[in-house]
């Protein structure tokens, strides 16, 4: 079972969905932004995130049409989203 839940620092650089199994380290960082082309600063928060928790998979669901990476981050239609997470 998937256990959703958000992250946020005290800087607050937050990312908005944090995906895990159990007590078990997150399986994946999910930013839903509504741009058709999210830049690097949309996506910071998923960085800083990876560098706490480096096995967790990164992805930015959007408005794009097709999918494609973005410094280490996976940019996906957002249509997608129920797909890649059956994936995890």
């Amino acid at each position: 079972d998937f256990k959703f839940s958000y992250w946020k620092t005290n800087n607050d650089i937050e990312v908005d969905i944090i995906i895990s199994r159990g007590m078990g380290s997150p399986l994946a960082a999910i930013e839903i932004k509504s741009s058709k082309a999210p830049e690097e600063k949309h996506i910071y928060g998923l960085k800083v995130f990876s560098d706490e928790y480096p096995s967790a998979k990164l992805y930015c669901f959007c408005r794009t049409p097709r999918a494609y990476q973005l410094s280490g981050v996976t940019v996906q239609p957002w249509v997608d989203m129920i797909t890649v997470l059956k994936k995890l």
